[in-house]
Formats: C-alpha cells, structure tokens, sequence
C-alpha cells in the first residue's frame, strides 16, 4: 500500500470547523483504527502488521508520546498518530519511511533495508539509521540534531553537520572526507572508513576513534580528550601534545 501523508491524512478529518473537537477526535480515531485495519489485513504471512496495530491503537487511545514498533518484520508503516514524541521502527524490513511526525525528537530506524530518507522532523535530537546497507546518503539534518549514529551504512558523504551535534557514530561507511566538525561534540568514531585526512578537532572532543582508515598524520588532539583509537592507520607519527593528555590509547 503506498504510504499516506499524516498531514494530509490529518487536516482532511481535523480542518473542519463546522463540529465540534470532540467529534473532530473522535472521527479521527475511527478513521486511524479502520486504515491500520485495512493495512493489516494487506500485510504478508511474514509481517506481525495484528501486533503494529495493536500497539498503533493504544499509542493513539492513551496519547502515550513513545511507539515501539521494532522486531515485527514490516516491509510498509501506516500512517502514523501525529502526537508521537520517539519513534522506534528498529530491525524490520522497510525499504521507505512515510512523512514522520513533526513533533518526533527521537526517532530509530536501525536495521532496515533503506536506501533513501525522507525529510526529518525539524525538531529531531537523537537519530539512529545505522545497518541499512544500501544508505548512501542523508537528507538535510534537523537543526537541533544532539546525536546521530549512521554505522555501517553505504555513506559516501555527510551533509552539513548542524552546531548542536554533541555525538557522532558514523563506523564502517565509505567516507573519504568528513565536513567541518561542531564546536559542541565531544564523541567522534568513524573507523572503518576511508579517510585520508580529517577537519580540525573540536575542543570539547573526549573520545576519538578513528581507527581502520588511510590516514597519514593527525592534527592537534584537544586537552580535554579521554580516549583514542588510531590503529590501523598508515600515521608515522603521533601529535606531541599526546603526552600531556590523561587518555587511554590504542595505537
């Protein structure tokens, strides 16, 4: 079934201005409850769609902001209760994502088959996309963003990392160059790419992994970092400030 727009879905039973809200909402869970009906009874004999449903209706009955509907094999999603704060769809086999909620501020779509993101809500904080194999690139990231981990993927380039960015997870990609990195991060790990130089480090950084890339040297490491992983490099030497760092070091 091709993916509805919540939005559209929402101000075609809401933007009526001649009942009253109460039967707004109440059409509006009638309407919810027979389309997730429907999308069940379309589901294959390998998706758990009874149990999406079940979880769907009482996110929606009890406004509960926080929907898991990870583990359940789903190859499509229903449109989705629009009041959702965190959003779990983890390890099933979505191909696409529908437009998401723009309240959703967490949101974790870790073990799919996507190959492509729609736009993000704007107001996300925490986004997990890693192991979808066929990613090979983000869309724009919200301008909140506190943590994003997009391990092993196909990433062959990031877009602009936004100043609010504070953890960076981005392992086992085809990265051959990162963008500027955020004042504010304090975690970077990014082994197991490509990289054959990187941008200079943030002064708040406190663990640094960059271990099974091509690089040659590293630039100053900031005083305030507690970990570091350069193995399997092709580095000759180690900045000199390293010895006046409290860290532990795999080199």
């Amino acid at each position: 079934m091709k993916p509805i727009n919540n939005h559209s879905f929402f101000r075609s039973l809401c933007g009526l201005s001649c009942i009253s809200r109460l039967s707004v909402e109440e059409q509006c869970t009638r309407d919810y409850h027979r389309i997730w009906d429907d999308w069940a009874r379309e589901g294959t004999t390998t998706e758990n769609r009874i149990q999406a449903v079940r979880l769907l209706k009482i996110c929606l009955d009890t406004r509960e902001p926080v929907l898991n509907l990870s583990l359940l094999k789903l190859r499509s999603l229903p449109p989705l209760p629009l009041h959702i704060r965190e959003l779990n769809i983890s390890n099933n086999e979505l191909i696409s994502l529908p437009e998401n909620s723009p309240l959703l501020t967490e949101l974790h779509v870790n073990g799919n088959n996507l190959n492509i993101l729609p736009t993000l809500p704007s107001q996300l904080i925490k986004l997990n996309i890693s192991f979808n194999r066929n990613l090979s690139c983000l869309p724009s990231l919200p301008p909140y963003l506190q943590s994003l981990s997009a391990r092993f993927n196909s990433l062959e380039t990031l877009p602009e990392l936004p100043s609010t960015l504070t953890i960076l997870r981005i392992e086992g990609n085809r990265l051959t160059v990162l963008p500027e990195l955020p004042h504010r991060l304090q975690e970077l790990f990014v082994s197991g790419n490509r990289l054959q130089e990187l941008p200079e480090f943030p002064q708040r950084l406190k663990y640094l992994k960059v271990g099974e890339n091509q690089l040659r040297r590293l630039s100053r490491l900031p005083q305030e970092l507690l970990a570091l992983d350069v193995s399997n490099n092709l580095l000759t030497s180690l900045p000199e400030n390293i010895i006046t760092l409290p860290i532990c070091t795999n080199v």
